[in-house]
């Protein structure tokens, strides 16, 4: 049993309440066709929510059965009935193989880490562990022994959740053949930390800094309980071990840069496990915005949320302040009443969006100029037709269209001065007839400054500034209202509009866009758009 004393009474209650909404589930049959549906429609969701459901009867069954005693039936039905999948993989990374169930993929990866540790700790009858124990040396084991996998050398989450996760297989149920394949699974994880630069932070957002970097950690610490190898104490693992301290804006409200969240739970133990380790430079956020889990079920956090945890660490009051990242090219400034991040970084990065020069403005109840984040993952999602989506493309960041033009490839250039973020986004605009264009943040106690140059060969160009929001704004006298912030433009004429944006599939129901336009007669022309707190003089910000 794994009772700790040091658990958080709200960690019980989640378990609970994650059993009650998994205990009536007796959908143990996968549905085929619903397997089917994504190579003929792209469609993952409906197969997913049935797989994931699955996972959360595991986890819940697991915990309950570790926590509590009993639940032994319960817990056997659910293996037996993941050990009888035609596969773990998911119908999104098979691909073309002949051979399904061989597929190693985050998912398939996970399974086998779920099920191998599980029937370490478990209670359970021994022809079962027998059984499972075969299933994962079938479908992980001599696969990754026989096999090369194009995640073996990725430089982001996949390297270090699937590397991970069979690195931890190993260890855990077979371990007497680890040391044959140590050294390359040694070389996976190198590659995925190669994938963060000196500043720790994580380009594929917030979530994915929790996912594989969070793998990562699990694979570590059991490594090092395994054979005293440590890949944690060093100085690159310790800037990681930051990231999600920096993006997080204001309480849960998260910089959800690329394919996240606009909110960012966190998990209790992997960052108990941090501040045990790198001390009081980690910084433990107010505990009632952990996230132990996700909709996923994944069993390696959850597990360590109750194992790591420690309820005796005290919350850290946020800080405020500028800082800025010169790898991942981000600025943030967290002021009292508000917080700021922009972006120069460039468009083809993991999980890339066009959205170079986009920027962030949130208060205590979230983002008002927004990020929307992710959006529904499809096959298109991921393919050709990626940039029609809005969530990936331009016109869903704050960020100017050019005579209807949006962003394409290409590198911007940063540079930061003081209370001033600049940004050369010439590189990533294909509007005829544009020699640059360059956008300036200006960022004070009231608010912050828009400042756009640009630079034509000859005028009549027509300028959308676009700022994007989940909440509906309010447009009067050429000004738009979002809660306590307003936004208004050095447009002579401002030509302001809103537009609720429909039909798209992501985080947010709702998305409203901004538009300030103008037509600019000559070849030069600054923009400015102020956004500024109501009660604040706008002459200061």
């Amino acid at each position: 049993m794994i009772i700790n004393k040091r658990l958080l009474p709200e960690q019980l209650e989640d378990l609970r309440a994650l059993y009650e909404r998994f205990k009536d589930f007796d959908g143990y049959e996968l549905n085929r066709d619903n397997f089917n549906e994504f190579s003929l429609n792209g469609n993952r969701l409906n197969y997913e929510n049935e797989y994931f459901a699955r996972r959360g009867c595991l986890i819940s069954r697991a915990m309950m059965h570790l926590i509590y005693g009993g639940h032994k039936n319960e817990l056997e039905k659910i293996i037996s009935a993941i050990c009888d999948e035609f596969t773990w993989a998911l119908p999104a990374h098979i691909g073309d193989s002949k051979t399904p169930e061989t597929v190693i993929d985050l998912f398939s990866a996970e399974t086998g880490q779920a099920l191998s540790e599980i029937c370490s700790l478990a209670d359970m009858d021994e022809t079962l562990k027998q059984r499972v124990n075969s299933e994962i040396e079938r479908r992980i084991i001599v696969p990754y022994e026989n096999n090369k996998f194009g995640w073996e050398a990725a430089n982001h989450n996949w390297a270090a959740v699937c590397g991970g996760c069979v690195g931890m297989t190993y260890m855990t149920a077979f371990a007497e053949r680890f040391p044959a394949v140590k050294s390359r699974l040694l070389k996976t994880m190198n590659c995925f930390l190669s994938g963060y630069g000196a500043d720790g932070i994580c380009l594929e957002g917030a979530d994915y800094w929790s996912y594989g970097f969070g793998y990562f950690l699990c694979f570590a610490e059991m490594l090092e309980r395994f054979d005293g190898t440590n890949l944690i104490d060093n100085e690159k693992v310790r800037a990681i071990a930051k990231c999600r301290q920096h993006l997080s804006l204001r309480k849960n409200t998260a910089v959800s840069f690329s394919d996240c969240s606009l909110t960012a739970g966190f998990n209790f133990g992997y960052t108990c496990f941090l501040k045990a380790r790198f001390g009081s430079e980690i910084e433990m956020p107010d505990k009632k915005y952990r996230r132990d889990y996700d909709d996923c079920c994944r069993w390696a956090p959850y597990y360590r949320s109750f194992i790591w945890g420690n309820a005796e660490i005290k919350r850290d009051e946020p800080k405020t302040g500028k800082i800025y990242f010169p790898d991942a090219q981000w600025y943030i400034d967290r002021r009292e009443k508000f917080s700021f991040a922009a972006k120069a970084g460039n468009n083809y990065e993991p999980h890339n969006h066009n959205d170079a020069g986009a920027f962030i403005i949130a208060d205590d109840n979230g983002q008002l100029i927004c990020d929307p984040g992710a959006g529904e993952y499809t096959q298109d999602y991921f393919a050709e037709k990626r940039y029609t989506y809005f969530y990936t493309s331009s016109r869903g960041h704050s960020v100017p269209i050019i005579d209807g033009a949006e962003q394409g490839g290409g590198k911007s250039v940063p540079s930061v001065e003081n209370d001033l973020f600049k940004v050369d986004m010439t590189d990533v605009y294909r509007a005829e007839g544009l020699r640059n264009i360059k956008r300036l943040f200006s960022v004070s106690d009231g608010g912050v400054t828009i400042t756009d140059s640009f630079l034509f060969e000859k005028g009549g160009h027509k300028i959308t500034e676009r700022l994007v929001s989940p909440i509906k704004p309010e447009i009067t006298d050429g000004a738009a209202r979002i809660r306590d912030l307003t936004v208004r433009s050095d447009f002579a004429e401002p030509q302001v509009s809103a537009h609720e944006v429909k039909n798209h599939r992501g985080y947010l129901e709702t998305i409203y866009t901004i538009d300030f336009t103008v037509t600019l007669c000559g070849c030069a022309r600054d923009l400015t758009v102020d956004c500024f707190f109501e009660n604040e003089n706008k002459s200061d910000s």
